[in-house]
């Protein structure tokens, strides 16, 4: 039997079925899972009306005064609609599978003994439904900015199982980063953006039928290692990273796949380790170099190369001031505006002046100052895969 799949490993199933047909040994309670853990429950409380001091007093009780004090940072302003608009529920648990999608709970409690066999289970952090769309909103407590949010495949897979589950054609997808200040990044996702990501996910689910076949037989299903690799459940089962280990701690990558390194072994597999980062680092700074010129043809079937990524939006002052004192007034318009103006800034003037569905009219404000010409993104320039 292969492992199930939920929605946080949606990135790395896809690229590697193989690795849920392998043991897993996963870490928990580390230092970021408790972080991410506190700042979810304490917004959970928030959200089912526990006051702030109660929610702070609770984390505090829970998971020690450090991550209390991070929560009680936490601008609930900023965050809006998200928390109080009946519209919205929070930790809304759903499968998916077949080309149909079901809610199976709520809360952080999560239970997926209701999923069928197969069935992908995810859960999101906060769930809207609205007229034709839902709104997928994915909290994010570390300090890694995640790049463009139609681009995660986790928020693609909550917009796909809301949709089918709510009968919607359309959702936005949302990071809210509780750094900062919070801060955040949507992005509109279309019915032929749910068709195309669909169509990827029922060809992961035929290959995982395939990788249970192999398992059943007592074989080892076939893996491709990557960067997926990195926070791999089954990292250390997996004949690819086995047979790398092994051969930088003997040299040797014939060694049986149950081969345990003994402790002399990982004394010079130490020095050995240290050496090979050392060269690898100038190895890839010349493959870097290389590919800068011309792009090179990976293993894979990628490309590596240089790619142009959109920067982050600026908006221009001015624009923004026009369309807010047209939308909402002159005095909403100033607290929106100062010298500059921010997505933030946005959120909290309108939160100040109590404007219904903040979320949306915020995103209808973004929208007119984009066809104003008042929104720019310097591109940036890097090497990576494609």
């Amino acid at each position: 039997m292969i492992k199930r799949t939920t929605g946080s490993q949606i990135e790395r199933v896809e690229q590697c079925p193989g690795s849920q047909g392998l043991p897993h040994c996963k870490e928990t309670g580390t230092a970021p899972q408790e972080g991410g853990n506190s700042k979810h429950r304490f917004l959970q409380l928030i959200r089912e009306g526990v006051s702030r001091e109660k929610a702070i007093e609770y984390v505090g009780a829970k998971w020690g005064e450090g991550l209390a004090e991070e929560c009680a940072n936490i601008n609930l302003e900023v965050i809006g609609d998200v928390l109080s608009d009946p519209a919205y529920s929070a930790e809304v648990s759903l499968t998916y599978g077949n080309g149909e999608a079901r809610v199976i709970g709520y809360g952080l409690d999560r239970d997926y003994s209701a999923a069928k066999p197969g069935e992908i289970v995810l859960t999101v952090d906060v769930l809207g439904v609205f007229g034709d769309r839902v709104h997928v909103v994915d909290y994010k407590s570390g300090r890694a900015n995640l790049g463009d949010a139609r681009e995660s495949t986790q928020l693609l897979m909550g917009a796909l199982a809301a949709c089918k589950a709510f009968g919607k054609s359309k959702a936005t997808v949302e990071y809210i980063y509780l750094h900062d200040n919070v801060w955040s990044d949507f992005s509109d996702i279309d019915i032929f953006d749910l068709e195309a990501f669909e169509d990827r996910m029922i060809r992961m689910q035929r290959r995982l039928i395939d990788v249970e076949e192999t398992v059943s037989k007592g074989l080892i299903p076939d893996v491709t290692a990557g960067k997926h690799c990195t926070y791999c459940p089954a990292f250390n089962a997996c004949p690819a990273n086995k047979s790398l280990a092994l051969e930088l701690a003997t040299g040797n990558d014939a060694s049986p796949f149950n081969t345990t390194i003994s402790r002399p072994a990982m004394a010079d597999a130490w020095e050995k380790v240290q050496a090979a980062k050392r060269l690898l680092n100038k190895i890839t700074k010349a493959i870097i170099a290389e590919a800068q010129r011309e792009p090179i043809q990976l293993n894979s079937g990628k490309m590596l190369g240089q790619v142009t990524k959109k920067g982050n939006e600026k908006l221009s002052g001015d624009t923004v001031f026009e369309v807010i004192a047209e939308l909402h007034g002159e005095e909403v318009a100033a607290d929106a505006v100062s010298y500059t103006a921010t997505k933030t800034g946005i959120d909290a003037a309108l939160k100040k002046h109590q404007v219904k569905k903040t979320s949306v009219a915020k995103r209808k404000i973004i929208e007119r100052v984009r066809e104003r010409g008042g929104a720019t993104k310097k591109n940036t320039t890097r090497v990576e895969e494609y």
